[in-house]
């Protein structure tokens, strides 16, 4: 399995992670959702597969507070675990319940989430809008020794989630 079909994981391992406050000042390494895309590779070696717009609207800010791991592996599902949450965003902001970019970053297990979310927000005519921040991500390979081809990905988010308007 690829970097990618584990960066999904982290849509669904999002901890409470309480008792993390910090203030845009304290916040070192920000990443934010407006690119179109990110320069983060698969663990295949990918980089040049052409990568879906996860770009955002003006008015909401996803910001990763991540340190690169040195790992490649780690490195790489980290990155695409970005793009899974970005691409979750991007769905619901395009109001496109089958939008490419979430299907690129995901297993089915995770597409299948990211696609109820999404009609959840086209079923209400809501959209996102505000600032959200990720933090805490640790990366663990799947596996043991040469068996380990898969990297796990979790991290905590900022509570509350932007806003939902209409």
């Amino acid at each position: 399995m690829t970097a990618a079909t584990f960066a999904a994981t982290a849509a669904l391992l999002l901890t409470a992670c309480g008792g993390e406050d910090s203030s845009p000042d304290d916040i070192k390494g920000v990443e934010t959702g407006k690119s179109s895309s990110s320069p983060s590779a698969s663990a295949s070696g990918a980089a040049d597969v052409k990568r879906p717009d996860v770009s955002l609207p003006e008015d909401l800010k996803l910001v990763f507070d991540f340190e690169k791991p040195s790992d490649t592996d780690a490195a790489a599902a980290l990155g695409d675990a970005a793009n899974y949450i970005r691409a979750l965003n991007h769905g619901i902001t395009e109001q496109d319940v089958k939008d490419p970019a979430y299907g690129f970053y995901s297993a089915a297990g995770a597409a299948r989430y990211a696609e109820s979310q999404i009609q959840e927000y086209v079923d209400g005519g809501w959209t996102l809008t505000g600032e959200d921040r990720y933090y805490q991500a640790e990366t663990s390979p799947v596996g043991e020794g040469e068996k380990a081809k898969s990297v796990l990905v979790t991290f905590c988010e900022t509570s509350p989630r932007p806003t939902a308007r209409k």
